[in-house]
């Protein structure tokens, strides 16, 4: 009998540790009451929810350390979402998966909630950092002739710690719309322009109409980076359209330059060292950089009476990416993702469109995750370095599904979920993290590989 007991322990240790092999399995997680997820809240005021195998188990006779505020995903609400009723045989019908279906708590990667106990109702994220929302904090004012704006502060949220910390403070500001997802862009007489884990960027106006952009290193309280909007000499306007991005502390900021010979603005991008202060041209004929393939991108700008018709992109690396193809029907992102991510339509003139979705690795090697279900289409496509992915599905102008999962370097397959989407999330991606943030609540879903280990190098290029 020992025997039979020790053989069947190795079985069922075997069976886990094959994961998202049993695609005829409903994919619905068992569900856990609000009672029992409200004691499951940790003493750091965050709720964790985690699909990450126990790397805490003791030795044969001792007792493993609790990890408080920790629920094992295979039987919680994993991941902050629901999975989609039914076998995987109908997932098929929504996305054909070019690998193999399976429970989110099945993933071979890390999929961690939290909940922040904050008044969510006051907080605003803009940006997530290395395991840290970046909050704006404001109180509406009562004066009627300033109905848009508001007292505000930003703060960093630590996601493990639950440490709320204050980084910058300021009188007054008004929203207007963002211009990238790692980016808001607010007008005001001290607005915010751009915000990490690091530093601050804000414009501030004075009363004749003259701006200027300070960059705050708020670790060290110390001020980095001083620009007006025009350099001395007239020649130079910095800041043109408001894009910008910091990687390893380097600020990508654009502008433009006066040629006085050929009486032509040309469209271009500067770095600024933030340890030095240092500002350089980093390349003409170019415009809006942003957080994407090989951690900034920008556009080409190839006629300069074309300026906003070209869709010509190139990054760091010196990759050239052509974003539209309408002879091969393709689209490429390479928004918000570490790899670029093709897009290719197809269509039937009986059962509707399709979209067949692949990736490019640094090696310029494709690899197909699979096709959309017919009339369904793609948004939000992201990817980490990791090779994990998230891919918003709609139908009929309903985001309705999020596919996530990734690509097993060593087995070369796709193991995904397909789980329902919250309509209040926005996602926040960086090199080795995809965040989903609840706007509502603030509640927070991180994809991320085992390791913890979230922070920008230099070798992530």
């Amino acid at each position: 009998m020992p025997k039979i007991r020790r053989y069947i322990a190795a079985l069922t240790a075997a069976l886990l540790l094959c994961g998202c092999s049993n695609n005829d399995t409903s994919s619905v997680p068992k569900s856990v009451s609000s009672s029992e997820t409200t004691s499951a809240t940790s003493e750091n005021s965050s709720e964790i929810t985690s699909s990450e195998p126990d790397r805490n188990t003791a030795p044969e006779g001792g007792s493993a350390p609790a990890d408080p505020g920790v629920t094992d995903s295979s039987s919680a609400n994993s991941g902050g979402v629901d999975l989609v009723s039914g076998g995987y045989s109908d997932n098929n019908n929504i996305f054909d998966l070019n690998g193999k279906y399976c429970d989110i708590s099945e993933l071979p990667f890390s999929v961690n909630t939290y909940a922040p106990e904050l008044e969510s109702e006051n907080f605003q994220c803009i940006n997530v950092c290395n395991g840290k929302l970046i909050l704006i904090h404001y109180q509406p004012t009562e004066d009627i002739l300033q109905v848009n704006q508001s007292s505000w502060e930003l703060f960093t949220y630590d996601l493990k710690s639950g440490e709320l910390t204050e980084i910058y403070s300021s009188n007054e500001w008004k929203m207007t719309a963002p211009n990238s997802t790692n980016m808001q862009y607010y007008s005001g007489n001290n607005a915010l322009m751009y915000a990490d884990d690091t530093y601050v960027l804000t414009i501030s106006t004075d009363e004749y109409g003259a701006e200027e952009y300070t960059v705050i290193n708020h670790t060290t309280g110390k001020t980095v980076l001083k620009l007006p909007k025009t350099s001395e000499n007239g020649n130079t306007t910095y800041f043109a359209n408001y894009f910008v991005t910091i990687v390893y502390d380097a600020l990508y900021f654009d502008g433009t330059y006066y040629v006085s010979d050929y009486n032509m603005e040309i469209p271009v991008i500067f770095k600024a060292n933030l340890h030095t202060g240092e500002i350089e041209l980093f390349r003409t004929g170019a415009c809006y950089p942003f957080y994407g393939v090989a951690n900034v991108c920008f556009k080409i700008v190839l006629d300069y009476n074309q300026y906003y018709i070209d869709d010509n992109y190139a990054n760091l690396r010196g990759d050239i990416f052509q974003t539209s193809d309408p002879v091969n029907s393709t689209h490429t992102s390479i928004i918000d993702t570490y790899y670029p991510i093709v897009s290719q339509s197809l269509s039937d003139d009986i059962l509707g469109s399709r979209e067949k979705l692949s990736w490019i690795d640094k090696n310029n090697i494709s690899h197909e995750i699979g096709t959309t279900g017919f009339n369904y289409y793609v948004v939000d496509k992201h990817i980490t370095k990791d090779g994990i992915f998230l891919f918003n599905l709609c139908r009929d102008n309903n985001q309705s599904r999020q596919l996530i999962g990734c690509y097993d370097e060593n087995s070369g397959i796709n193991y995904a979920a397909l789980v329902e989407k919250n309509s209040n999330e926005r996602v926040f991606t960086e090199n080795a993290a995809i965040y989903l943030v609840n706007s509502s609540t603030l509640e927070t879903t991180v994809l991320s590989p085992y390791k913890d280990d979230r922070t920008r190098t230099s070798s992530d290029m």
